[in-house]
């Protein structure tokens, strides 16, 4: 007994010091982690310069090598983490290398500028300065871009004597590394227009060449080695595309873009990636919808809504008329359908994101059921009456133009839902079977399922839309009579609330969000116009905006227009539920849908905590002030009935 309890104290001792050991381990482990995050910037920053000197000394096999893998270790790097680990050292030695970018290792060098350029660009939220921007011009790695464009100008200066010019590669590089860098600061004029005129030779030339690839996957499929040429070609074009919307934020030039450059017609057709309807649309670009061509796309209907309505005049949409005048956005509208295109799929990505579950469901039902419950008084039928009379015309108008809309929409999903049932029985069949039916399916016929969109795309039909609706009252009135609009909107104002890092995606989250803000801003005034009574759509629509304004997370938009326009669009919709009649039975229904709301994008306790008043105490303008207080004393109102309840 005393032996086997001996051997058990030993037993539980040497347990014990493995424990303690295993513990030290840790720590040291630990320890170690939080050195190597602290010497993380210095050790990128050597390795990045040994790669450089290597260029620069090693044989010319080597000088490619080497210069691969540098391209490759920055183009792989983390790009949230690219702006705090890479120190101005690598820029000055960059710009001390960077020379004509003829051989092969030095267009490999340009493309590590390039992608540094593209990441500064994409972190740059809401055209706002950092790290990459100010090491391009501290290291004056943007000086030499732009005396190499000015040596560009030159020789097409020259070209009457006899030299013929050319928009080589690195020519097209050099436009795109400047444009991105150089964002909204002055240049001088004939760098503008050689940049343009740049960027719309790229853009054409890529159009041109993706059409022919259309008509080669008529014939046969394409090899890998082809499938590898279209994806270097579609990611060139996407960097294009980010160039393009910057440059169109340049000062003073909106409307030599549209009435001398023609941009618009340029960049117009690249809308016309999965078509509704794509067997019937003759510009549609059919090819293989893989993540860099929805990159592609998704940069193409940001970079036409940018021109459409440029951000910079966001603040002043009522007061000022703008550069992108209301006949050529019809007459883009008219060429590409402008419109209609992205529409179908903001609703795919908007419905990739989350399913409505049948509590919702259920609240939908309970709402529509009290509405339709409610009796208007005769001043308020007269009201109506007149403002139906008023909009009669120009609704008739609307479904005059938009007549095959609904037909189509009925159409994608009859067809959507056949594609279902083809996966099912597929998925029921042999792996021959599945097999032989994928290689014989043409891309037209592949199953949206499949088809996952990339954030990019869901930026650019939220923006394209925005751009569309802003100073046009035609579309204003037309995407509020949209079936199911409002809901993904609010869906899409949600999208990724969670996160608050400041990282690229995060970013590209921020602008998807206050976009679909602004849309719902854009619209809520002429819900009323077109119902007897407030509808379930405007109950979630309100849900979002007071969501939006009681989450810490709201206050990242950081703009004071959004705040004026949400408490503005808060009251239009309260005010037609502030006679006690109706408010009693709304309080809580509205109080719930709130709620449940709010408790999904994980802020009850901020919207416990802000209750609005913090909101209130930072704006100065007195109009804003006073519909902010209308709103608070609304929402207090309503919280007091719930509490009473």
């Amino acid at each position: 007994m005393e032996t086997s309890l001996y051997l058990h104290k030993s037993k539980i001792e040497v347990e014990n010091q493995d424990d303690e050991e295993e513990k030290k381990d840790s720590e040291i482990q630990n320890f170690n982690v939080d050195i190597s995050e602290k010497k993380r910037r210095e050790v990128v920053t050597t390795i990045l310069l040994i790669f450089l000197q290597q260029i620069q000394s090693a044989t010319k096999k080597q000088k490619i090598e080497n210069a691969n893998q540098l391209l490759k270790s920055i183009s792989e790097y983390d790009p949230d983490k690219i702006e705090c680990d890479i120190s101005q050292k690598v820029y000055d030695e960059i710009c001390k290398q960077l020379g004509e970018c003829t051989s092969p290792e030095q267009k490999l060098l340009l493309d590590v500028v390039l992608v540094l350029a593209e990441r500064g660009s994409d972190l740059s939220y809401r055209n706002k300065n950092n790290a990459l921007f100010k090491f391009f011009h501290s290291s004056k790695l943007i000086e030499k871009i732009e005396d190499k464009i000015k040596m560009e100008i030159e020789k097409i200066a020259n070209k009457m004597n006899g030299c013929e010019f050319q928009y080589t590669d690195p020519v097209v590089k050099y436009v795109q590394i400047y444009i991105l860098i150089k964002k909204m600061k002055k240049i001088k004029q004939d760098i503008f227009d050689f940049c343009v005129k740049c960027m719309i030779f790229h853009i054409r030339h890529l159009f041109k060449y993706l059409k022919k690839q259309v008509n080669t996957l008529q014939d046969k499929e394409l090899t890998e080695d082809k499938k590898s040429e279209i994806e270097v070609k579609v990611k060139e074009g996407t960097v294009s595309f980010k160039a393009v919307k910057d440059l169109i934020l340049f000062e003073d030039n909106d409307k030599v873009l549209i009435e001398q450059y023609k941009l618009n017609e340029a960049i117009g057709p690249f809308v016309h990636f999965q078509c509704f309807g794509s067997k019937h649309c003759a510009n549609c670009i059919d090819i293989p919808y893989s993540q860099s061509v929805q990159n592609l796309h998704g940069s193409a209907m940001n970079a036409i809504g940018q021109l459409i309505h440029k951000d910079k005049n966001a603040d002043e949409d009522d007061e000022k008329d703008e550069d992108f005048t209301y006949e050529a956005k019809l007459q883009l509208q008219k060429d590409h359908n402008l419109f209609n295109h992205p529409l179908m799929l903001f609703h795919n990505f908007a419905e990739s994101l989350q399913d409505i579950n049948g509590q919702t469901k259920q609240t939908q039902f309970a709402i529509s059921k009290f509405l339709l419950s409610l009796q208007l008084t005769e001043e308020q039928k007269q009201k109506e009456k007149d403002r139906n009379q008023r909009l009669n015309k120009s609704l008739q108008e609307l479904n005059k133009k938009y007549q095959k809309y609904d037909k189509q929409q009925k159409q994608s999903k009859s067809r959507r839902q056949s594609r279902k049932k083809r996966i099912q029985q597929q998925q029921q069949s042999s792996k021959q079977s599945s097999s032989e039916s994928s290689s014989d399916d043409n891309f037209d016929n592949l199953p949206e399922e499949q088809i996952i969109p990339s954030p990019e795309v869901g930026l650019g039909t939220v923006h394209l839309i925005h751009a569309s609706v802003c100073n046009n009252w035609t579309m204003k009135v037309f995407t509020a009579v949209i079936d199911g609009l409002g809901g993904n909107l609010v869906m899409m104002a949600k999208y990724e609330r969670k996160e608050h890092q400041n990282k690229i995606r995060m970013n590209m989250a921020k602008e998807i969000r206050w976009r679909s803000n602004e849309i719902l801003i854009q619209i809520v005034p002429y819900l009323n116009k077109f119902s007897k009574v407030l509808t379930v759509k405007q109950f979630h629509i309100l849900s979002a905006l007071v969501e939006q304004l009681g989450l810490a997370g709201g206050s990242e938009e950081e703009s004071r227009e959004f705040h004026d326009g949400a408490f503005f669009c808060i009251l239009q919709v309260l005010i037609s539920v502030r006679n006690q009649s109706k408010v009693c039975v709304l309080i809580p229904i509205l109080q719930k849908v709130v709620e449940e709301d709010c408790e999904e994008s994980g802020g009850v306790e901020e919207i416990n905590a802000h209750q609005f008043r913090q909101f209130i105490s930072i704006f100065e303008i007195d109009n804003l002030r006073a519909y902010a207080l209308v709103v608070l004393n609304t929402i207090m109102r309503l919280k007091d009935y719930t509490d009473q309840m």
